[in-house]
């Protein structure tokens, strides 16, 4: 008997194959999320010492990322064991990592607002402090991307866009750009990238103005399929789709439904982000739904994860054991509770 998961906060995610990689916020366990079924799998490796904030695939291993990247857990898809490596930062005191990126073997870990990133290379199992130092002058970072073994940095708030070059180990480029002001997102679309910037969005290459958000809380994330944009919120609820064609943006409202926010509004909504060739994938704390969104026509289906049994009791055992978590009958029968309450740890 398939039931709905419960709110677990899979927040961050990676795509492999069919399959959608996540490590819950909750009990810290590894799960996969089959696209097509919805079907939920708990993985048998042990649960992460901590939340996580970034979960990517390289070399037939998963590697997640601590909250403000404290470490790096490289887990074998194979044996599902777990080695942790820690991010040397000493030399910068105490840094809080916040936006994350992959590519070629190497994760890069930025600290917004700071003139310096961490490269760590998943070959050598070895990590390295980079300071964004141009011509003398340090360059705090806000976002960027990464394209052809480059990774582009960009800073709206002081108009500098750096280029770091994987491969030499080092800037192959500083150029100066228009002060639009702090970048919160970079995204993709068929002829370059965009950026969001509180609730307006710029082409980021010539910074050219394209529309702005009658709204007065800002956004968090956004991404380009087909002739619409989807802009997530930071706080409120609602999400915009912006028409590039028709430059007309509306609130999006075919939710399924099921659907609804479950945490503070003082929590940013939708977070996680992975990509395939074909789809762009979404997925938040407030519920267990994931947003697919296909990259070709800009057409969505929201994925509703289910669970066999199995998987349930696993995720319920640590939910009682580790986090103290009071299990209504929604969840579990009160004979399951006891069950596994009084199961070994």
């Amino acid at each position: 008997m398939e039931k709905t998961i419960p709110l677990l906060q899979t927040i961050h995610h990676c795509i492999h194959e069919e399959e959608l990689y996540c490590v819950t916020e909750k009990t810290k366990q590894l799960i996969a999320i089959n696209t097509e079924t919805g079907v939920v799998d708990v993985l048998d490796a042990p649960p992460l010492k901590d939340k996580v904030e970034y979960i990517t695939i390289m070399q037939s291993c998963i590697f997640a990322i601590s909250v403000y990247g404290k470490w790096i857990a490289e887990i074998s898809m194979d044996s599902q064991s777990i080695k942790y490596h820690d991010v040397d930062t000493l030399q910068k005191g105490m840094v809080k990592f916040t936006d994350y990126y992959s590519a070629d073997n190497k994760i890069i870990m930025l600290s917004k607002n700071k003139a310096y990133f961490y490269v760590f290379d998943t070959s050598l199992k070895t990590g390295t402090m980079v300071d964004s130092i141009i011509d003398g002058l340090q360059v705090p970072i806000e976002n960027g991307y990464i394209e052809e073994k480059k990774m582009h940095l960009y800073s709206g708030s002081t108009g500098i866009h750096v280029i770091y070059d994987f491969e030499e180990d080092c800037f192959s480029g500083a150029y100066s750009i228009k002060k639009i002001g702090a970048i919160d997102d970079v995204f993709c679309g068929p002829k370059g990238y965009y950026a969001l910037v509180k609730n307006s969005i710029f082409t980021i290459d010539d910074q050219k103005f394209v529309y702005e958000l009658s709204s007065e809380d800002s956004f968090n994330r956004a991404c380009k399929a087909g002739d619409i944009i989807w802009i997530f919120p930071r706080y409120m609820d609602e999400i915009y789709l912006l028409n590039l064609k028709t430059k007309q943006c509306e609130i999006y409202k075919d939710y399924p439904r099921d659907y609804e926010y479950n945490v503070s509004g003082f929590y940013s909504k939708f977070i996680g982000k992975a990509e395939s060739e074909t789809s762009v994938f979404w997925s938040m704390r407030s519920n267990n739904y994931i947003l697919c969104i296909d990259k070709a026509t800009g057409c969505e289906r929201w994925i509703k994860p289910i669970i066999d049994e199995a998987s349930e009791r696993k995720i319920l055992f640590r939910l009682i054991h580790n986090d103290g978590e009071i299990i209504s009958e929604k969840l579990c029968s009160l004979d399951l509770y006891i069950e596994l309450l009084s199961c070994d740890r």
